[in-house]
């Protein structure tokens, strides 16, 4: 999405690149709610808005998420799009062998879905928050929280400079010396990651089929320090040259008083 965003003729805009914010889900589907993660271009890991779809920030929010939207189950089960592409696959099995072996959960069972049933309960509450951003004057990233919130009972906004927001961390650094990569995984569809299994995952290729035990961790389960985390990465920010744009090409189209807000003076190095 992008900011500002009018719900009338674009004209001139449309030939720009506005401000840009990006959307993450977590659906909880027994309450039911979903968190979408705004994500600012100044607070991605990579510059003006990239390294959004990569294992460092896809576990920071999914972690933010369990931690802080959870119910206190012990088992759980997740359903996620098979996004190979996007080089994450490698850690987040890593990731949830890593939080039942703490303890953290009991089980996990990851669902990924099949080719040409990419759809979820999450893209349609995506889709409500569309719906109402495309009639809705947007100059600000408080803006597009109001919509995320008003666009359904169950969406909640979280935005990154909240208290007790999301930390970015570097996950693939943390799991890379400990954590094998899972040979095949497009192969299958069914995970699952047990507590009285530590650094092992059950793959399976179907629901009726039989299960494979495969074996992520690379040292002993006794060499994984419960208290260590991943350092954390700090957001990656705009250039000079992506606010210069913003302030002389965008911030026309930006009502009062959201002008300095959403695209303010260019910051001069002192």
């Amino acid at each position: 999405m992008f900011i500002p965003h009018h719900a009338r003729q674009m004209g001139p805009i449309y030939f720009l690149v506005p401000r840009k914010v990006q959307l993450f889900g977590v659906r909880v589907d027994g309450v039911p709610r979903q968190y979408n993660y705004l994500i600012d271009e100044n607070e991605t890991i990579g510059e003006n808005g990239s390294k959004t779809h990569g294992p460092n920030a896809v576990i920071s929010m999914l972690h933010h998420a369990f931690e802080n939207f959870g119910y206190g189950e012990m088992d759980c089960v997740i359903h996620a799009d098979n996004c190979a592409g996007q080089n994450k696959n490698r850690y987040v099995p890593a990731y949830f062998c890593w939080r039942v072996m703490l303890g953290l959960h009991q089980q996990i069972t990851l669902m990924m879905q099949i080719p040409g049933h990419a759809r979820c309960l999450v893209d349609a509450n995506f889709a409500h928050i569309k719906r109402l951003y495309k009639r809705t004057d947007c100059n600000s990233l408080g803006d597009l929280r109001e919509i995320v919130d008003r666009s359904c009972y169950s969406n909640n906004a979280v935005l990154f400079e909240e208290e007790d927001s999301w930390i970015w961390s570097d996950w693939a650094e943390f799991f890379s010396a400990s954590f094998s990569a899972l040979k095949g995984l497009r192969g299958y569809h069914i995970f699952r990651f047990h507590q009285e299994n530590p650094g092992k995952v059950f793959c399976r290729k179907s629901s009726d089929d039989i299960e494979q035990e495969i074996k992520l961790l690379k040292g002993s389960v006794a060499a994984i320090d419960p208290n260590v985390r991943p350092r954390m990465v700090l957001p990656g920010g705009l250039t000079r040259d992506r606010q210069a744009y913003l302030y002389s090409r965008v911030r026309p189209f930006v009502q009062n008083p959201w002008k300095d807000v959403t695209c303010p003076p260019v910051q001069t190095e002192e």
